[in-house]
């Protein structure tokens, strides 16, 4: 018996165009302003942007895109009593119009078992966000990291990577 091949739904759609953007990032740290209290802080600097893209889907109807972010976050301690609580929030504004938060992912560390009493935590942090558009045109996506509260820590976030796919929904 042969087989016989039969066209499947994505064979009948086409293939759409995928467009790859690189974006920056910056640096940077959150520093204790006073070591010797015992509530979580809200360091100095409160909040900071530290990736930002921008995405071109004019021409594409009903675009779809994913942002993959990345990083990595050094958590420096004297303490094994160190505590950590940060939220990566993802921004879009797109064609002039005023940001909008459009999702966010929390990081925390507390809790390090460690008999040496000096911590160096290094892990990476990661994120995807999709969303489909109605519309197209330029758009701006941008990462801020607001610290919830230090205790007995220093941070820093480096190695930090922003990208982003567009092509049209096949919808």
């Amino acid at each position: 018996m042969k087989a016989s091949k039969q066209k499947s739904d994505c064979d009948s759609k086409g293939t759409k165009p995928i467009f790859l953007f690189f974006g920056r990032g910056q640096d940077t740290s959150f520093t204790v302003s006073d070591s010797s209290a015992s509530e979580p802080l809200i360091p100095r600097p409160d909040s900071a942007s530290i990736a930002q893209i921008t995405v071109d889907t004019r021409g594409l109807k009903k675009p779809v895109i994913e942002i993959e972010f990345s990083s990595v976050i050094n958590l420096l301690s004297i303490n094994s009593d160190a505590k950590v609580s940060l939220s990566f929030i993802l921004f879009r504004s797109c064609n002039d119009e005023k940001p909008r938060a459009v999702n966010s992912w929390p990081y925390e560390v507390f809790g390090i078992e460690d008999s040496n009493r000096k911590i160096r935590l290094s892990t990476s942090f990661v994120f995807n966000y999709c969303e489909c558009l109605n519309y197209s045109g330029c758009c701006e996506y941008f990462v801020e990291v607001f610290p919830g509260g230090l205790a007995e820590a220093n941070i820093i976030i480096n190695n930090i990577h922003i990208a982003a796919l567009a092509s049209e929904a096949v919808c």
